[in-house]
C-alpha cells in the first residue's frame, strides 16, 4: 500500500487524500470527492491526552498525543496510504469549538478491512496515535506551524511561502505588542 499520495482540495474547506488518487473528475469537469459518508471518524478528542475518557478520549493514555490537530491526524491518515477526508468545518459533539475531523477509508464495499493489520476502529484509532507520535517528530507539533491550514499545502514552495508569511505576521504582532507596553509605560 506503499504510493504516494495525492492531495485536493475543493471550496468547503474539504480535502482528500488517497493512495490511488482520492479525487476524480466528474463528466462535467468539477471534482468529485469520494463518498465518504460510511467510512470511519475520527475526531482528535479521541487522541486527546489532556482529555478523560468521559471527555471523549478513546485510545489509552498510553498512546495519546497532546492537542492533536485534525490536520496533523489527516497528514498522518495519508501518510499510512489510507484514503482519507478532511472535515474543517465540523465539530465534536462533545466540544464543539474545536474544529475539524477525519473520515478515513477502513473497510471495502463488502465490509471487510483494507489492511488486515487495521481490522477495527480500535486498532486504526491506536495505530494513527503511533505514527501521529512519530510524525511530530519530524515535523513538530501545530504550535511550531503556527496556522494549521499551512499543512495542507500542496507543494514544498507552498510552505515556504506560507511559514515565511506567518513569520512576518509573527514579527509584527511582537513589535505592536513591543509598543504596547512602551505606550503604556508613559
Amino acid at each position: 500500500m506503499a504510493g504516494k499520495s495525492s492531495v485536493g482540495v475543493d471550496s468547503t474547506s474539504e480535502v482528500s487524500s488517497s493512495a490511488s488518487g482520492g479525487v476524480s473528475a466528474g463528466t462535467d469537469g468539477k471534482k468529485q470527492q469520494p463518498d465518504s459518508s460510511r467510512w470511519v471518524v475520527i475526531y482528535p478528542a479521541y487522541l486527546d491526552k489532556r482529555r478523560t475518557e468521559s471527555e471523549g478520549r478513546k485510545v489509552s493514555l498510553e498512546y495519546a498525543v497532546n492537542a492533536p490537530h485534525a490536520i496533523e491526524i489527516f497528514k498522518v491518515v495519508a501518510s499510512m496510504g489510507l484514503q482519507g477526508h478532511l472535515e474543517l468545518a465540523k465539530t465534536y459533539s462533545r466540544d464543539f469549538f474545536v474544529k475539524g475531523r477525519v473520515r478515513v477509508k477502513l473497510f471495502d464495499e463488502n465490509h471487510c478491512p483494507l489492511r488486515s493489520d487495521l481490522c477495527n476502529r480500535k486498532a486504526l484509532r491506536i495505530a494513527i496515535a503511533k505514527e501521529l507520535v512519530k510524525w511530530r517528530l519530524q515535523n513538530g507539533s501545530m504550535e511550531k506551524h503556527g496556522d494549521p491550514l499551512s499543512l495542507i499545502s500542496l507543494n514544498k514552495s507552498n510552505e515556504n511561502e506560507s511559514k515565511s508569511s506567518s513569520a512576518n505576521v509573527n514579527a509584527s504582532s511582537s513589535s505592536s505588542s513591543s509598543n504596547k507596553k512602551k505606550s503604556k509605560g508613559r
